[in-house]
């Protein structure tokens, strides 16, 4: 619901930002077509420059025609003073001698080795060059040819003309920071003056190369321009022009920033009213449900609330409270059933320890009245493994843990046993333990104090007391770090001289018990190499040991 009301508010907001980031591409777009037209119109307005260039060397011409040679230099600068845009201005004869100039310095010099001179020579008019020759930086020169009526080519005016981007920059009210460049035909600016605001030699090279209208490439100083080139018409000159991309790009970023920004606005107000209706209308019933529903699994009484929700809303507390009864109901029964059957299994393992120990005592009185020592010893072997099945039981009927049972008290009041002796007789031993807590379920802590009682008997029966020497039962309980136990059982027996002594029957019964019991736990029983004199149980704890 929340998913499909998001996915309907973000589709007209996705299309309202494709559309202006379309009107963004394309306000660009029509930017870097206004730096080409910039181009254009400064070459416009140098070819105007340039045409009144011409007609004012015509002027010259006809002015300076029959006047002596002496006098015309003098006669040129007074009449190039009123036309700042000229530079050094030069008469040449046909042969590429100077005749006359502004400089009189360069009167009789020669330049008929210079290209401009040898192209106006072979096609006499008016030409434009980009190497007018030692001349400063940011001129061009233009040379217009005089023909001597049917005698054809009989000398030229030429003029090195300045050129002032900043001046043509104004003119045309291109933005701050824009430059106007002329490059010459391989591509290096004349003026020498902005070189900083232009890009690398190759880009211009490439550029002017293929006549480029306009690119967009990084200045010295890394910042991004976009730049228009016209060529000026009949000359190898071109114009450049170059505009910040800031400058451009300012107001139209301006503008799509704005347009996001309020989408962005619009978008988070109607979230902003949507989730308060959601959160008034839905989500505080949703919250008081959530409380109560919880309030019913922790056992808790519930009082909610829901006159003013929506209906459903109402419709799912009411059932909720149906449930809740229904469950208070059910764990009323299953409390009972619970407590019914922990009676019995507490009843169960009372009467067992009784028959057990009614067992016993029948053993006892059985054995005696008995007269043979042999027999007397059988029965107290039999005995002992019956009162230890007893002490489990008396253990597991007292224990509150209804799954596992901690053996470290039964072993020792099993040890306790074994000091205290059969009724058969007093058993000559002393027995030491050191034991962990180990916890385990029902049937295998049966099993591992059946394998003990009979290790234990094994122990003792080892000792053999007409030895005349005390002796002593080891008795140690310790867990491993991977939630296992090691039970060991150990006499101090010295070990027999001579032959060795074969296992007995009984031994051979006790081991096989023993064998068959491990399996049952689950563990690993090894024992050593003389028979009897030590047994150890590794076994895995219950999964939910208490700590020991």
């Amino acid at each position: 619901m929340i998913a499909l009301f998001i996915l309907t508010l973000l589709l007209p907001s996705l299309l309202i930002a494709a559309l202006a980031f379309d009107a963004y591409r394309q306000q660009s777009e029509q930017a870097r077509l206004q730096v080409g037209r910039y181009a254009s119109l400064a070459s416009a307005f140098e070819q105007q420059r340039l045409i009144g260039v011409r007609q004012t060397l015509q002027s010259l011409v006809v002015l300076l025609a029959d006047i002596p040679a002496a006098q015309c230099s003098a006669r040129l600068v007074a009449a190039v003073s009123p036309y700042p845009e000229l530079g050094e201005v030069l008469f040449v004869e046909a042969r590429g001698g100077i005749v006359c100039a502004t400089d009189r310095d360069a009167v009789g010099g020669s330049v008929a080795s210079r290209p401009w001179f040898q192209r106006v020579s072979a096609s006499p008019g008016f030409i434009v060059s980009d190497a007018f020759g030692a001349h400063p930086a940011g001129v061009i020169g233009a040379i217009l040819a005089i023909e001597g009526g049917g005698a054809g080519f009989s000398g030229a005016i030429a003029s090195a003309v300045k050129l002032d981007g900043s001046m043509v920059g104004s003119r045309l009210g291109m933005p701050s920071g824009s430059l106007v460049e002329f490059l010459d035909g391989a591509g290096a600016p004349i003026i020498a003056s902005s070189s900083a605001d232009l890009p690398d030699r190759d880009t211009l090279r490439r550029s002017a190369a293929a006549n480029e209208a306009g690119f967009e490439a990084r200045d010295a100083a890394g910042r991004w321009r976009a730049y228009g080139m016209a060529a000026l018409a009949g000359t190898d000159v071109h114009v450049l022009v170059g505009v910040p991309a800031a400058a451009y790009t300012y107001g139209i970023f301006r503008a799509l920033v704005l347009r996001i920004a309020n989408l962005i606005v619009l978008w988070a107000l109607i979230l902003v009213a949507a989730w308060i209706g959601i959160d008034r209308l839905v989500l505080e019933w949703i919250r008081r449900l959530n409380r109560a529903a919880l309030a019913v699994t922790r056992g808790e009484p519930v009082s909610l609330n829901l006159d003013r929700a929506p209906v459903e809303l109402r419709r799912l507390g009411d059932t909720l409270g149906a449930m809740a009864a229904r469950v208070d109901a059910r764990e009323a029964e299953l409390r009972g059933a619970a407590a019914q059957q922990e009676w019995l299994i507490r009843e169960t393992h009372h009467r067992v320890k009784n028959n057990l120990q009614i067992v016993a005592s029948l053993v006892n009185l059985r054995s005696k009245a008995l007269r043979s020592a042999d027999a007397r010893e059988a029965f107290a072997d039999i005995q002992m493994p019956i009162r230890a099945l007893a002490l489990v039981h008396r253990h597991l009927y007292a224990s509150d843990e209804r799954r596992d049972v901690d053996i470290k008290p039964i072993i020792a009041e099993l040890c306790q046993l074994f000091r205290d002796g059969s009724e058969a007789g007093p058993v000559p031993v002393s027995l030491a333990s050191d034991l962990d807590e180990a916890f385990l379920g029902a049937d295998r802590a049966v099993a591992v104090i059946l394998l003990a009682t009979e290790a234990l008997t094994s122990a003792v029966h080892h000792l053999r007391p007409g030895s005349g020497r005390p002796g002593m039962v080891s008795v140690r309980l310790h867990k491993d770090a991977d939630r296992h136990a090691v039970l060991e059982i150990e006499d101090d027996a010295p070990p027999a001289v001579g032959d060795a002594v074969p296992p007995s029957s009984a031994d051979r019964l006790r081991l096989s018990l023993m064998l068959g019991l491990a399996r049952q736990v689950g563990g690993t029983l090894t024992r050593n190499a003389s028979p009897g004199s030590g047994v150890s149980l590794r076994f895995r704890l219950a999964a939910a040991a208490s700590p020991g």
